[in-house]
């Protein structure tokens, strides 16, 4: 779509240096951390570290500029794009809904890059339900997030990590209405990979 050209421009340029490469370079199963270690890993070396957080900052303005909220973590090195339930899933299910394709083609150019980007997809409920229930319902809903990407995107090597939480991590109180539809969201935390760090090593950002 037009709106995201300037954003898939963004990529696309970190992306050229990582052409040809079609394996993930982390040394570590990312799959086998949990979201903390995740958001934790590869460590950008500190002297770089103002590189890679403009060039992050670019890129979450960009989801900012386009309707999307969005935050900083680890110090503005990895970002976190916040993308409320409804707006993918009807309420307790989890088939996406065919309006969902907007918001998440939006991640197309940077899922598709896994030696520049890592994406986590951490799926929060509220406490409406069992705890069994909820952890199921995320779990299920994250991975139909991360089946999207790889029917919409065939053949590419995908960077996503799915993670399902239940309602363990509220991000406001669950008393009222408004602060149980704010924890029905999902964070698609955003990570600098290997390609990118090295051209920060480089001064190439």
């Amino acid at each position: 779509m037009l709106k995201y050209l300037s954003l898939l421009i963004i990529v696309l340029t970190v992306g050229v240096y990582a052409y040809g490469k079609d394996k993930r370079t982390s040394e570590v199963n990312v799959y086998d951390l949990t979201i903390e270690e995740n958001i934790a890993y590869p460590q950008v070396p500190s002297k770089h570290s103002n590189a890679m957080i403009r060039h992050m900052d670019r890129i979450k303005q960009m989801f900012v500029k386009h309707g999307f909220t969005a935050k900083s973590l680890r110090k503005g090195e990895v970002i976190d794009i916040v993308v409320p339930c409804r707006r993918l899933f009807l309420a307790n299910d989890t088939v996406l809904m065919p309006e969902a394709s907007k918001i998440l083609n939006a991640f197309n150019a940077i899922v598709k890059l896994p030696q520049s980007y890592r994406v986590l997809v951490v799926v929060h409920s509220d406490i409406s339900g069992s705890e069994k229930y909820l952890n199921e319902l995320t779990e299920k809903r994250a991975t139909a997030i991360d089946d999207y990407f790889s029917d919409v995107l065939p053949g590419v090597e995908t960077n996503i990590v799915p993670y399902g939480v239940g309602s363990d991590e509220p991000a406001a109180s669950s008393d009222s209405m408004m602060g149980r539809e704010l924890n029905r969201r999902v964070d698609f935390i955003i990570i600098p990979e290997k390609a990118v760090i090295d051209l920060a090593k480089s001064n190439k950002l």
